[in-house]
């Protein structure tokens, strides 16, 4: 019985050392606000604050969790000027993949690669110039240009996806859609240790009914 007492002993230690840390703290509201997000506020609403908070907090995106790839250019068409990025790639064999990124509603750049991308004038190379995306290119024009590319058999089983969604950018109302929004907000808290809170939005019928934030401490070393 002694023995493991003494075996105790560290473990009682290490978890009243945890206890009196006081991270993480986990919050979960349905009721009121937090950080001005009301809950049974509408989804456009949310966002809008979401944007004013980003700009005080210095954050800037917010993760749709649950988005899943897309498989056809119609379902991109009247979400892509709410982003400032697409990805596409292949499923099976060797890995392709292309990351077009938008600035003032055109193709700012195209990268091409499978792990580490490198910015080239077009892509792909092997279709006609017309249905290759070029940098320059209006935003405008890259739903035709995708819509002609999946025409192709060897691109037809290509997938796209979206990234974060930008708080820069104007509401995506598809957003109010997902159940889900999540962002991270980071604070200094001593020289050489951070503060970073996850918080989670929930939604149903399209209004936030929850909020969850977690909030923990780590050390920064330079």
């Amino acid at each position: 019985m002694k023995r493991i007492l003494l075996h105790l002993i560290p473990l009682l230690i290490l978890i009243a050392c945890k206890k009196n840390d006081g991270t993480p703290r986990e919050e979960t509201i349905t009721k009121g606000s937090k950080w001005n997000l009301q809950i049974g506020a509408p989804a456009a609403e949310v966002y809008a604050q979401l944007q004013k908070l980003g700009t005080e907090q210095a954050f800037n995106d917010v993760a749709v969790v649950g988005q899943q790839p897309f498989v056809n250019p119609s379902e991109l068409q009247q979400r892509l000027r709410y982003y400032q990025a697409v990805t596409i790639m292949n499923t099976s064999g060797r890995q392709e993949r292309a990351v077009i990124l938008f600035k003032d509603d055109k193709v700012g750049s195209v990268n091409v690669g499978s792990s580490l991308p490198v910015e080239a004038p077009l892509w792909p190379q092997n279709v006609p110039e017309g249905t290759a995306i070029h940098t320059g290119d209006p935003l405008s024009a890259i739903y035709g240009k995708l819509n002609a590319l999946y025409q192709i058999p060897e691109y037809k089983s290509y997938q796209m996806w979206l990234p974060d969604k930008p708080l820069n950018r104007p509401f995506d109302p598809t957003m109010a859609n997902f159940e889900e929004w999540r962002f991270t907000m980071f604070n200094n808290v001593a020289v050489s240790k951070t503060g970073r809170t996850t918080v989670s939005l929930f939604f149903k019928n399209g209004r936030l009914i929850k909020i969850k934030s977690i909030y923990d401490e780590f050390e920064v070393y330079i």
